[in-house]
């Protein structure tokens, strides 16, 4: 009796230490996968869907559903996205599946045309998709990993943008088009241009590249600048990019309040004046009263669907000599005065396909 005791702990003690040392081996595995593994990225990127500013809607007409896409500021390796649509309770991916389409960029947003014509019926005024969820693409040490989704309710809408055949992303089994944008592009040279002959020329013209502000003299009413000639904005566009639209963003004042107008502005290429002459029309503030907090030093002129009656390609707006010319004028009829230029952005607006 006495040895059966002892051999029933004996077999009990070396069940115990059998399962510590598994323990220990299975521990030893699993901790350096754990280290290994790459959580930050799915959590630290967010996208979002900007419902607000008529971006994001579905059109009954064309059975296309606008999506518009923001990236917040962040660092991740952000390779792409897809979209799930929901209609009728049934889920639609966009694209294809196994590929991606390209994600916006830090701080950048993408509008994106995704196809429902295979969905809902043509005529159908009724249905519309009840949500649509983009989903981002990252790569998280060599593996593709999916990131937090956003959805977003969907109105319908009407639209009056015309969106060229094709140029849409299709479910799976389709082709795909996205609408893109640069950032806003600081000018890397300023000139005065002998384009419109003037006796008013700009001073330190190259400042409007970020290092201070160009200025022109110009005596009583109606005296009109030379053209300040503003290019060389390094722009890396698609080389299969459809160029939709041209805004620029201009900080300006006057040394006499609302009395540096601003008379005309053209785009311009190596050979010179393109497109249709321009007129801003805005009255520049007194230099001295710019309350900077509300941006009322900065114009804009141009827009996501604005050419300035120009046909571009890729390869024009990355030339170096591309660019805009700028012409003020004295609106004052008693005073001269000197008008100032602190620097010029350009964006370009695009479709790939």
């Amino acid at each position: 009796m006495e040895k059966r005791g002892i051999s029933a702990i004996i077999a009990t003690v070396l069940i115990i230490l059998i399962t510590v040392v598994a323990v220990g081996i299975i521990w030893m595995v699993v901790i350096p996968l754990i280290a290994e593994a790459d959580f930050s990225g799915a959590n630290s990127a967010r996208l979002s869907i900007p419902t607000q500013g008529g971006y994001t809607f579905y059109d009954p007409d064309t059975r296309i559903l606008h999506v518009q896409v923001k990236r917040g500021a962040d660092t991740e390796d952000i390779i792409g996205v897809e979209f799930l649509v929901s209609v009728k309770g049934n889920s639609i991916k966009f694209p294809d599946e196994g590929e991606k389409l390209d994600a916006p960029g830090p701080n950048e947003a993408k509008l994106y045309y995704l196809d429902l014509s295979g969905y809902i019926e043509e005529g159908d005024l009724e249905t519309i998709p009840d949500s649509v969820t983009v989903v981002p693409i990252f790569n998280a040490n060599g593996v593709l990993t999916l990131g937090d989704a956003t959805s977003s309710d969907v109105r319908s809408e009407t639209s009056s943008v015309i969106v060229p055949n094709g140029d849409v992303v299709d479910p799976v089994g389709g082709g795909s088009c996205i609408a893109g944008e640069t950032a806003y592009v600081l000018a890397g040279s300023g000139v005065t241009s002998s384009l419109y002959p003037a006796s008013y020329t700009w001073d330190n013209p190259n400042n409007i590249a970020g290092s201070g502000h160009a200025t022109v003299f110009l005596p009583i009413h109606n005296n009109a600048s030379a053209d300040l000639h503003a290019s060389n904005f390094g722009f890396s566009i698609p080389s299969d990019a459809v160029i939709n639209g041209i805004e620029v963003e201009i900080k300006a004042s006057g040394s006499i309040n609302e009395d540096c107008q601003g008379a005309g502005i053209s785009l311009v290429d190596k050979n010179g004046e393109i497109g249709t002459l321009g007129t801003l029309g805005d009255y520049w503030p007194d230099y001295d009263h710019v309350d900077y907090q509300d941006g009322d030093d900065i114009f804009f002129y141009g827009g996501s669907s604005d050419l300035w009656g120009a046909t571009l390609s890729p390869w024009e707006v990355e030339d170096t000599d591309f660019g805009f010319y700028l012409r003020v004028e004295n609106d004052d009829f008693s005073d001269s005065l000197e008008c100032y230029v602190y620097d010029v952005k350009m964006k370009i607006y695009y479709e790939t396909c």
